[in-house]
């Protein structure tokens, strides 16, 4: 349906759809789906539509002009007349189309001859330039397979990040699986589903995000708040069971999260942000030159700014930790997404943001970032 979308809204004054079927009643059929009161077509028209013309057809059979010459029984919905587009529906046989073509009709000999007669001579320095722009590369080739609308967890090489996933690229192989469903609930929300790390981390963030820091948070405040998301669908009962709070109220017991407490009425959480970049500092597959924008977006977990003006950039990270250079790796997997989050926060307050801290929740520990 997002294919179709597309397709429909590219046309600057007119578009032309056609569709064939093997008789006039197979439209009818189609069309008699149409007839209801309701804004939206059925569920089941639009489910069991087996191509395009199986929406579209029933869709544009709603509109006054074209309903009364299908005689449909049932009145469209007023809305459907609001829309200043106009449409026009026509029928046309076989026998149409060929006395059509015969009139139209070309003689390609003819033209062939009228076309290579009279040519000039191409010189040699015609030929080579000829040859220059057929065998011609665009310059900025791998400009063509990027988007200029990147989120921070897509980029991979920006500021020297060495762990983020690498820049999804637009290919076929990327954007041609695509399938329509059934316009039921996700099975996400129908079925129990395996509990991930990340939506164990999903689930913490928004603990963190929500909590109250008017007030030191406490076992008993923050399970109340635990018990409040989960009852309004935002975490599942099973991730709420996976979820430490003692490890969450630890990080206020932190200098960090004392220093946020403090300094509560100047904090900002869930900071979301978009920065313009030159491509070339973007993609590690084009020239560093290159200065064409990308529009990089993400959203930080937060800052505050302290007694002393100083504005202090911090982001919670549930990783596991490994090993006894556990925290040095996880230091370097996020040196690139803090050095971004902080150069957001400087255009965006206009003034230096000299601390950055990872929050380890798996350890209760601050870990400050050069």
């Amino acid at each position: 349906m997002r294919l179709l979308y597309v397709a429909l809204t590219r046309a600057k004054e007119k578009l032309f759809i056609v569709a064939g079927y093997d008789s006039r009643e197979q439209v009818e059929k189609l069309v008699e789906k149409a007839q209801t009161s309701e804004l939206l077509l059925p569920d089941d028209v639009r489910a069991n539509a087996k191509n395009f013309m199986d929406w579209i057809l029933p869709a544009v059979a709603r509109r006054e002009n074209i309903a009364q010459a299908f005689d449909l029984l049932v009145r469209p919905h007023p809305a459907l007349d609001e829309i200043p587009a106009e449409f026009a529906l026509d029928f046309a046989n076989y026998n149409d189309i060929a006395d059509e073509q015969r009139l139209a009709q070309v003689d390609l000999t003819k033209w062939f001859d009228e076309q290579t007669t009279a040519q000039t001579k191409l010189t040699p320095e015609m030929i080579t330039k000829i040859d220059q722009i057929l065998a011609g590369k665009y310059q900025h080739e791998a400009a063509t397979r990027t988007a200029a609308y990147q989120a921070v967890s897509d980029i991979k090489r920006l500021f020297d990040d060495p762990d983020l996933e690498k820049m999804a690229k637009i290919t076929p192989e990327t954007t041609a699986n695509r399938e329509v469903g059934d316009f039921r609930k996700p099975r996400f929300m129908t079925e129990e589903v395996q509990v991930t790390p990340a939506a164990i981390g999903t689930a913490v963030h928004l603990l963190f995000q929500e909590s109250d820091l008017t007030q030191i948070p406490t076992i008993t405040t923050v399970n109340a708040l635990l018990q409040r998301l989960t009852a309004d669908g935002l975490i599942t009962p099973e991730v709420a069971k996976r979820i430490d709070v003692a490890k969450l109220v630890a990080f206020y017991t932190t200098p960090l999260g004392q220093e946020l407490l403090k300094n509560h009425t100047r904090a900002k959480r869930e900071v979301a942000f978009s920065m313009v970049l030159p491509a070339g500092k973007v993609f590690e597959e084009l020239d560093e030159t290159l200065t064409d924008p990308i529009l990089v977006h993400g959203i930080m977990d937060g800052y505050f700014i302290t007694e002393n003006d100083e504005v202090v950039l911090f982001d919670y990270k549930t990783d596991h930790v490994y090993g006894e250079d556990g925290v040095e790796k996880i230091k370097q997997r996020y040196q690139g997404q803090l050095n971004l989050y902080q150069t957001a926060l400087e255009q965006i307050l206009n003034k230096p943001v000299p601390h950055k801290y990872l929050y380890l929740v798996e350890l209760d520990q601050a870990v400050e970032l050069p």
